[in-house]
């Protein structure tokens, strides 16, 4: 595991499970869609901090392989 310092405040992280890049993202930039989480499901979303897991575009590249759904 990787421990890498944030942005003060409210933001949201984009995480590679492949290479360990991490991309910080501001809350601003994902709050329609956490407002839509919490109108589609029984869930109050903290909209100051989160990540979200997948796979990077240099690691999709490199891999030449579809992605796939990770559990």
């Amino acid at each position: 595991m990787t421990y890498r310092h944030c942005q003060d405040g409210p933001h949201h992280n984009l995480v590679c499970e492949v290479c360990g890049r991490v991309v910080e993202r501001s809350a601003d930039a994902v709050t329609r869609w956490l407002q839509q989480v919490r109108a589609d499901e029984d869930v109050v979303p903290n909209p100051q901090h989160g990540d979200l897991y997948g796979v990077c575009g240099a690691c999709l590249r490199a891999d030449h392989r579809a992605p796939t759904a990770r559990q």
